[in-house]
């Protein structure tokens, strides 16, 4: 018997003249075939998000399950060693990888140890930091505009600009009244809870938002005045106190009282003799806004003096000869309360409440009394009586 070998490929083909020829080939074994599908090459992703990879395996020999894959960077090494599904499909998510430029190399081994590689490279760009932010004024009222003041975001890169980007709610609701740094008094309400949320871009990837928030209270009416009628007075005046009032929160009109040094509450008041000379006379005008809301103020008179008033002068007897008394009488009054005191004068400067008429009082005379009322001020009031001087016979010694 005679054997013959014919060496076909990597198979062996063997043959007998006596027998019946048959041909077995074994096939040669390829490496697997491997494409990465994301990220795209080139991309910048953002290193606060996981990266997520994803590529297909196939091979000839083996089911794509059965293709070892190696994950490696060249910055963080071997960070997955994940293999395909049964349909050759691969996902790979990863949160551990540093920032910066990444060449990952996919590395598929068949169950023949015969392999191959694909590469993806990509950017792990870091957003900017979350800025720290203030508002103000805080509390505020609803004439005030709300300030927010960022600092504290930087680029961990150091070579983008960051740019910021406000949104602003009321009461947790997402406003439109503004997209800046300001948000309009005009639009605020009181009682209400104002909240500016800012992110930071790099022109990539934003930051993590920072916040702030404040209150919006209250405001206080604002008073105008008062102002009195006139800021001196005497017993008998009326003074009239006047006072206006705004309030900033549309909803509010504040009403206005007020209250005078004695405790009334009258917009008037009626000087009295109680009123000492001198004293002063206040009214207070209170705006009050129903909603916790005050504003006072003030405004004084003074309390004048009031001359006395002479009210009767006479002179008795109305006639009288050399030698006679004339008796000078006068009464006063005084709106303020008071006693004025009473002087008394004579033609011919003689003074006091009597008067001898002398032989230098010639009949015919009219003798002159000038009463004057003097109050503790000094202010006076005069008024004047007379008697006549008649002819005195004469006698015969």
């Amino acid at each position: 018997m005679r054997f013959g070998l014919v060496f076909l490929a990597m198979g062996v083909v063997a043959c007998s003249d006596d027998e019946d020829k048959s041909v077995r080939v074994e096939p040669e074994s390829t490496p697997p075939t491997l494409n990465v599908t994301t990220p795209a090459d080139g991309a910048t992703l953002n290193h606060s998000d996981a990266v997520v990879l994803e590529a297909t395996v196939e091979d000839n020999e083996d089911l794509p399950n059965e293709v070892a894959l190696s994950w490696e960077s060249d910055i963080d090494g071997v960070f997955s060693t994940d293999g395909a599904d049964s349909s050759g499909g691969v996902t790979v998510s990863i949160d551990s990888l540093s920032a910066g430029d990444h060449v990952v190399t996919v590395t598929a081994t068949d169950t023949d140890g015969l392999f191959v590689t694909d590469t993806v490279s990509f950017n792990l760009n870091e957003p900017p930091t979350a800025p720290t932010v203030t508002l103000e004024p805080s509390p505020a009222t609803t004439d005030q505009m709300l300030v927010a003041t960022v600092s504290e975001s930087v680029d961990p890169e150091g070579t983008d600009t960051v740019t910021f980007a406000y949104e602003w709610l009321e009461d947790g609701v997402p406003s439109a009244e503004s997209s800046s740094a300001t948000f309009p008094a005009a639009a605020t309400s009181k009682h209400h809870t104002y909240r500016v949320q800012v992110t930071a871009s790099d022109e990539r990837f934003e930051s993590a938002f920072g916040y702030a928030e404040t209150s919006v209270i209250n405001a206080e009416p604002v008073l105008s005045g008062p102002a009195l009628s006139s800021d001196t007075a005497v017993v008998g005046d009326v003074l009239t106190c006047t006072a206006t009032a705004t309030d900033a929160d549309p909803t509010d009109s504040p009403t206005i009282t007020y209250a005078w040094s004695d405790g009334s509450t009258e917009p008037t008041y009626t000087v009295t003799v109680s009123d000492a000379v001198g004293s002063t006379i206040t009214c207070t005008a209170t705006a009050d806004d129903a909603d916790g809301g005050i504003a006072t103020g003030t405004a004084t008179a003074t309390v004048a003096n009031t001359a006395p008033v002479g009210e009767t002068v006479a002179v008795t007897p109305l006639e009288g000869q050399v030698g006679a008394i004339l008796t000078c009488t006068a009464t006063a009054s005084d709106a303020d309360g008071e006693t004025p005191t009473m002087t008394y004068e004579w033609t011919g400067g003689a003074t006091g409440p009597e008067y001898t008429i002398a032989e230098t009082d010639d009949p015919g005379d009219v003798i002159a009394c000038t009463a004057t009322a003097t109050d503790a001020h000094g202010l006076t009031d005069t008024g004047t009586a007379t008697a006549t001087v008649v002819n005195t016979d004469p006698t015969i010694d």
